[in-house]
């Protein structure tokens, strides 16, 4: 797809229609024969055709009796101070910055001396060497806008792998910290066999990821419901643009490729969602073909109407029940979205009545009884543990969730935990009924981030799938690259 260093393709006119550019004429020319069966009178502005509904809408969350969805926040585009974090001395340039690469690389990505990017041009290594100092070059010059972003980005993220690399030769690198260095480089070794769109996606993911920690709660929050619109985007490009979006340059244009139909999607509607790093989406060299292709397949590329769309399929229980899970993990090893100190540090902001009720109190544990775990253990007793009374105050103070008035307790649309989303649309049977795919997510809880196991769950993989499944099968249900990677290692386990 599109990144491989290659000048522009140029493409014959007896290709299958599927294959040709749509002509760029005044008048909208959109194939009639849609993938819907049925239409809605959502007035769409600069579209005369009705537009279906392209995703069904999420159910509400349900709690205490009553119904909440997401709230105004949850389209609210990431404050400005997160776009300050570069400027640290981290970001600089090391002068040894192709040796470092080489040494980490060799002695933590298993076979990278054979990996290669660019359509088999330079290797991995070679590419992560030209991307420290450069950027990545079919973004422009290293001054460009994309490249303003991703090179101090990775910059930060090998320098900081670098430093965990020499503590841990010399003997003091935490297993965290060693864990953490070992992801973050075989993504992005992985990232460099996909194209340049997905690296740069890679790169600041990993880079926001390290960083966690310097931002605020409602960032790390924003941080983790970007994750969810990621994977309603992908969803819908696996429901509507599949199985074309998934071949390679053979068969599809670079236009109908999963990288830069996730590109038009993130430059139409990503702003008016609230999503992070937008920009090299809105720079991806294929986006007019891409836009053309959304425009031929759902008949609209009206980015107000696919944000609504978009954020109206995440299910608000998949938020809430994430972050429950991610804040009370008692994991050591734990691969969190939120810094658990930042949870006080927001409370005692005079943000709760009470700041102490972000930690597990007896004289309360009947607000606990009923999740799991029901308590921390013993090294995690003084660190922040939510019940679930404290999340939702803590989310309707933010405005990540609101009250949802319209609801009456035997209304359908509304259920409290295991409802049917967006995500579960294309499985076959209901998986959180099947024990064999409890037993892949109980063995998997721990070792892996709890998004990936969610997907894996909701496309009712069990632990013999699982064991046959490669990087690819992986990604093709929508697991993030990095996940993949971790997925197909963590598989060798099971033989």
């Amino acid at each position: 797809g599109g990144g491989g260093g290659n000048s522009l393709y140029s493409w014959p006119s007896h290709l299958p229609k599927h294959l040709q550019f749509p002509t760029n004429s005044g008048s909208s020319s959109i194939n009639n024969s849609g993938p819907f069966s049925s239409t809605t009178t959502s007035s769409i502005s600069g579209n005369k055709r009705a537009v279906a509904s392209i995703l069904p809408k999420a159910k509400a969350l349900v709690l205490f009796d009553k119904a909440y969805v997401l709230g105004p926040s949850a389209r609210k585009s990431p404050s400005s101070a997160a776009k300050q974090r570069n400027t640290s001395d981290d970001s600089k340039a090391l002068q040894n910055s192709d040796h470092m690469i080489k040494t980490m690389l060799k002695d933590t990505v298993k076979g990278v001396e054979t990996m290669r990017g660019q359509r088999g041009q330079k290797t991995v290594t070679q590419m992560l060497q030209f991307a420290y100092k450069n950027g990545l070059f079919m973004h422009g010059a290293v001054n460009s806008p994309v490249n303003q972003l991703v090179v101090p980005a990775l910059r930060y993220v090998i320098n900081w792998c670098y430093k965990t690399h020499t503590k841990a030769k010399q003997g003091g690198g935490g297993g965290d910290d060693r864990l953490k260095k070992e992801h973050i480089l075989n993504t992005l070794a992985d990232a460099c066999l996909d194209c340049q769109q997905v690296q740069a996606r890679e790169m600041l993911r990993l880079f926001r990821e390290l960083t966690n920690q310097a931002q605020t709660l409602e960032l790390q929050i924003s941080g983790y419901l970007n994750t969810l619109k990621e994977g309603a985007i992908d969803l819908l490009i696996s429901l509507k643009h599949s199985p074309l979006c998934d071949q390679d340059h053979k068969t599809a244009r670079p236009g109908q490729q999963r990288p830069h139909l996730r590109s038009a999607y993130v430059a139409m509607a990503g702003d008016l969602m609230g999503m992070h790093d937008t920009l090299p989406s809105k720079n991806d060299r294929f986006l007019y073909d891409a836009k053309s292709e959304v425009q031929r397949i759902l008949g609209t590329n009206n980015g107000q109407f696919l944000a609504n769309q978009i954020l109206h399929s995440i299910n608000p229980n998949t938020l809430f029940n994430g972050l429950l899970t991610d804040i009370n993990n008692q994991s050591p090893t734990a691969d969190r979205t939120i810094d658990r100190r930042i949870v006080f540090k927001w409370a005692q902001k005079g943000k709760m009545k009470n700041p102490h009720h972000v930690f597990y109190d007896e004289e309360r544990e009947d607000e606990f009884k009923d999740q799991t775990p029901s308590k921390p253990n013993e090294e995690n007793m003084f660190q922040p543990f939510l019940s679930k009374k404290i999340l939702l105050e803590l989310l309707i103070s933010m405005d990540f969730l609101q009250h949802d008035p319209s609801y009456s307790g035997d209304d359908e649309k509304a259920e409290g935990g295991g409802v049917k989303t967006i995500e579960e649309a294309p499985t076959k049977g209901n998986s959180k009924t099947d024990p064999e795919v409890m037993k892949l997510k109980n063995w998997l809880s721990g070792k892996i981030n709890h998004n990936a196991i969610e997907i894996l769950e909701k496309a009712g993989i069990t632990k013999e799938k699982f064991a046959n499944m490669d990087k690819l099968a992986f990604m093709k249900i929508g697991l993030k690259i990095g996940h993949a990677v971790q997925a197909s290692k963590l598989k060798l386990e099971l033989a």
